[in-house]
C-alpha cells in the first residue's frame, strides 16, 4: 500500500514546527554552554536583571556569537529573525560578513584586559562601548561581557559646548581688542588734553634757544669783524697799535665769556626737549607685548615730566623715591596710571596745595602713594570712581575712564589700588604693584 503523499499545506506546518524546535534546540544549548561555564541557574535571573538595564548587554564567546543579551541601547533595531539563535556580533550589529577594524571583543580575549572606546554606529550614532573578560578556573578567558551606550546626545551635547566655548573665546578676544583700543584712546585723549602745558614745555627752552643763537649770530659778526682787522695787520694794511681798540669797540672778550654760556643754556634747553619728546613719544605707544624689568621710580619721573605744566601752577611737587628694586611690568601701561593720578591731584587743587608722590617696597611688593591737599572725594561717590565713564567733570572735560583703566592696568599686574580722602583736606591714592606678574597674566 503507497503512503498518502502529504499536502502543501501540511508540508508548511511541519516546516514551521521543525524551525521553532531548532531554535529551543538553540537555546538549550546555549543555556547548556552557560552551565557548562558556571552559571547554572542563572540564565533566567540574568535575563530578568538585563531588561532592567538601559543599554545594551551581551555575553559573546571566542567565535563572536552573542550567547544572551537585552538588545536594549538602540539595539532594537535588529531584525527578531536575527536575534533567534545565536547571532553573529558583527553581523546582528553592523549587518556585516567580518569582524570589525580593531575588533574590543578579539582584543579583550587576546589580552584579557578591560577595553572601553567610542567609535560611530551607522544606525545609531555615538556608541561608547566597554568590554570586560570573564575568567574560569584557570584564569582563561572564555566570555566577555559587552556594554554598549548610545551616547549620541552626550556627544551633541559636548559639540554645542565646544561650539559655544569657541564662541566666548572669540567674544573674549573681541573684548580684549575692544579694551586695547580703549586704553590707547583714553591714552591719546589724555594727552590730547596734556597738549597744550606739553607745547608750552617745549616752547620755553625752544624761545631761549632760539634767542640765544640769535645773539649768537650778532656775536660771529662781531667776531668775523676783528678777525678781518686781524688780517689788515699781517698785510700791513692797519696799525697794530690800533688793533686793541677795535677788540674794545667790538666788545671781543665779552664775547668769548658770555658765547659759552650761551652754548651752554642752548644744549640744556635742546635737552630739555629731546626728554619730552621722548617720553611722550614712550608713553603714546600702547605695546602689550613688551613685558620687562622697569624701575618705578624712573617711570614717575618720565610721567612727571610730560604732566609738569599741569603741576607747576597748581602745586609744590614734593617726591620722596626710595631705592625700590625693579619689577616685570608693561612700563607703558604704568606710566598712563601714575599720569592719571597726578593729573587727578592737579586738577583737585583749586589754588595753590601739595602733592607728594612716594615709593617704597617690601619683600614682595613696590608700593606708589600720590597724595594731595585738594578738595576730597566725598563718601557717597568714593565707591563709584573707578567705574567706567564715571566722572564728576564737566562735559567735555573728562571721559570717565581715567581711573577705570588705571584700576584694569594695577589688577592686570596683580596689584590693587586703594584711595583715602577726607573731604576739604584732600586724598591718598597707593598702588601696590608686585615684583612679578603671574604667567596666568602674562
Amino acid at each position: 500500500m503507497c503512503p498518502q503523499r502529504k499536502t502543501k499545506q501540511q508540508l508548511l506546518m511541519e516546516l514551521r514546527a521543525l524551525r521553532k524546535r531548532n531554535e529551543e534546540l538553540e537555546a538549550f544549548a546555549n543555556e547548556s554552554q552557560l552551565a557548562r561555564m558556571g552559571f547554572q541557574g542563572s540564565d533566567e535571573l540574568l535575563r530578568k536583571v538585563f531588561k532592567t538595564i538601559p543599554d545594551l548587554f551581551a555575553f559573546i564567546d571566542r567565535d563572536f556569537r552573542i550567547l544572551l543579551s537585552n538588545w536594549h541601547g538602540g539595539y532594537d533595531y535588529v531584525p527578531e529573525e536575527v536575534r533567534k539563535g545565536t547571532p553573529i556580533c558583527y553581523k546582528a550589529y553592523y549587518n556585516s560578513d567580518k569582524p570589525c577594524d580593531h575588533c574590543h571583543v578579539a582584543e579583550v580575549f587576546k589580552t584579557g584586559k578591560p577595553v572601553t572606546r567610542e567609535k560611530m554606529n551607522p544606525r545609531i550614532g555615538h556608541v561608547e562601548i566597554r568590554a570586560y573578560p570573564i575568567f574560569d578556573e584557570s584564569n582563561n578567558v572564555i566570555l566577555v561581557t559587552e556594554n554598549i551606550r548610545d551616547i549620541t546626545k552626550r556627544k551633541q551635547a559636548e559639540e554645542a559646548l565646544e561650539k559655544a566655548r569657541d564662541s566666548a573665546e572669540q567674544a573674549n578676544e573681541a573684548l580684549k581688542t575692544t579694551h586695547k583700543q580703549l586704553l590707547h584712546q583714553e591714552k591719546m585723549a589724555s594727552i590730547g588734553q596734556l597738549a597744550a602745558g606739553v607745547a608750552h614745555e617745549i616752547n620755553n627752552p625752544m624761545a631761549f634757544i632760539t634767542s640765544n643763537f640769535s645773539t649768537l649770530n650778532k656775536y660771529m659778526e662781531r667776531l668775523s669783524a676783528f678777525i678781518g682787522d686781524q688780517d689788515a695787520v699781517f698785510r700791513g694794511d692797519l696799525n697794530p697799535d690800533d688793533l686793541a681798540a677795535k677788540r674794545k669797540e667790538l666788545k671781543v672778550d665779552k664775547i668769548l665769556n658770555d658765547a659759552a654760556r650761551l652754548i651752554e643754556e642752548s644744549l640744556e634747553g635742546a635737552e630739555r626737549v629731546r626728554k619730552i619728546v621722548q617720553d611722550l613719544k614712550g608713553f603714546s605707544r600702547v605695546d602689550e607685548a613688551e613685558y620687562k624689568y622697569a624701575d618705578m621710580n624712573q617711570c614717575l619721573e618720565s610721567t612727571i615730566n610730560i604732566v609738569w605744566n599741569e603741576l607747576k601752577y597748581k602745586a609744590k611737587l614734593v617726591k620722596e623715591l626710595d631705592d625700590i628694586p625693579q619689577i616685570q611690568c608693561w612700563p607703558r601701561q604704568l606710566n598712563q596710571v601714575f599720569m592719571n593720578l597726578l593729573v587727578n591731584a592737579a586738577n583737585s587743587i583749586e589754588k595753590q596745595g601739595n602733592i607728594v608722590v612716594k615709593t617704597s617696597s617690601d619683600e614682595r611688593n613696590v608700593y606708589i602713594t600720590v597724595s594731595d591737599t585738594g578738595s576730597g572725594i566725598p563718601d557717597e561717590i568714593r565707591e563709584r570712581i573707578f567705574e567706567p565713564f564715571f566722572t564728576t567733570k564737566e562735559v567735555g572735560k573728562g571721559t570717565g575712564l581715567g581711573l577705570s583703566i588705571s584700576y584694569d592696568i594695577v589688577k592686570k599686574h596683580g596689584g590693587e589700588i586703594t584711595v583715602v580722602s577726607e573731604v576739604g583736606k584732600g586724598s591718598l591714592f597707593r598702588v601696590r604693584l608686585p615684583f612679578k606678574v603671574s604667567e596666568e597674566m602674562v
